[in-house]
């Protein structure tokens, strides 16, 4: 019995010692006014002395500080805060006495787990890679779905793929500059890319050791044995849609937009023509009709444009209504700092 009251007293004292507490009392806040502690760890106000304290938040707090109250008959209020930041607050019974205003500091907590690690077996390795490409295909779900987003970026992606293999491989990949083009339904791709990811057919063979999954719909494909992709090009039957390319070091590449204007037809036209355009990327697109005389007459397309082929009417009006004259108007396709034109023929 004397043995069992020291093990309850010993682990009564090591509760004391992690708590994360302040004891509120007439005369002011204890140990400490201030409190540091993790995201969703528990924190204690415990009764000292006094009345009432509803430790409520100050005007001027950065996070707001839900109210909390300590009294003779409720002597102990356990809660958390899970919002990163700075509280302060103070009793709300006598909110003049300095010494019972207090700040608790909430820092990011430390993950229990290891970013890579998606089957939590202690190792990162080809298990893993196959369990977040299972989890991208829809087909399983990872044991630790945070650790598959190796990049913190909140999406899991061919980009956290590329980056676990960095791991395995231990930062021996190529980062040789990387380049992505489409255009013609072809992706041409140059220097060190590391897998790409996209929705669509592919009717091209993959080089060398690439390794190619799909289901339902999704496709990826990496290089395990390298890093970096064998494959420069891949054909599809059409455009790619959620197309992601990833650096040999698990960054985006951008794809560099080739857009083409298409010839025009009917030319000349009356009483509309039809305007065809084909993007490489999802762009912000301009087109715009001007005359001879360099003036603008009506602008038909002006926001972000999907990728791929797209058309517009241009039914012979201005841009408040009304008929133009008959005669020659310049058809100019803007996007991203670059453009091209083509003359149009209106007849009456």
């Amino acid at each position: 019995m004397k043995n069992m009251k020291l093990f309850i007293s010993i682990i009564f004292t090591f509760s004391i010692l992690i708590s994360q507490s302040m004891t509120l009392s007439h005369s002011g806040i204890t140990p400490s006014s201030t409190l540091v502690v993790e995201s969703g760890e528990n924190i204690t106000f415990i009764y000292g002395s006094g009345g009432s304290h509803p430790m409520t938040s100050d005007n001027d707090s950065p996070v707001y500080f839900p109210t909390v109250t300590v009294s003779s008959g409720n002597p102990t209020a356990v809660f958390s805060l899970t919002a990163v930041g700075t509280y302060t607050f103070h009793c709300a019974t006598n909110p003049g006495n300095s010494s019972l205003h207090g700040t608790i500091i909430v820092e990011a907590s430390e993950p229990d787990f290891t970013l890579g690690d998606v089957n939590d077996d202690g190792v990162i390795n080809i298990l893993d890679i196959v369990g977040i490409v299972n989890h991208i295909m829809g087909t399983a779900t990872l044991p630790v779905e945070e650790a598959g987003d190796v990049n913190t970026d909140g999406i899991i992606n061919i980009l956290d793929i590329v980056q676990i293999v960095n791991i395995i491989m231990g930062s021996r990949v190529d980062s040789i500059d990387a380049t992505a083009t489409f255009k013609d339904n072809i992706l041409y791709t140059t220097g060190s890319v590391g897998g790409i990811q996209f929705i669509g057919n592919l009717v091209s063979a993959v080089m060398g050791n690439d390794t190619v999954v799909s289901n339902n719909g999704i496709t990826v494909i990496y290089n395990v044995d390298e890093g970096i992709l064998s494959t420069e090009s891949f054909v599809f039957d059409g455009h790619p849609i959620n197309l992601i390319i990833a650096s040999s070091i698990g960054e985006n590449v951008e794809i560099t937009n080739e857009f083409t204007l298409m010839n025009i037809y009917p030319n000349p036209f009356n009483p509309q023509t039809s305007i065809n355009y084909e993007l490489s990327v999802d762009s912000f697109v301009s087109l715009d009709i001007y005359n001879m005389n360099g003036q603008l007459v009506n602008q038909l397309v002006n926001k972000t444009v999907s990728a791929g082929m797209n058309s517009v009417v241009w039914n012979g009006i201005n841009s408040a209504g009304m008929d133009v004259s008959a005669g020659v108007y310049l058809v100019k396709l803007n996007s991203n700092g670059n453009s091209i034109s083509q003359m149009v023929s209106l007849l009456k």
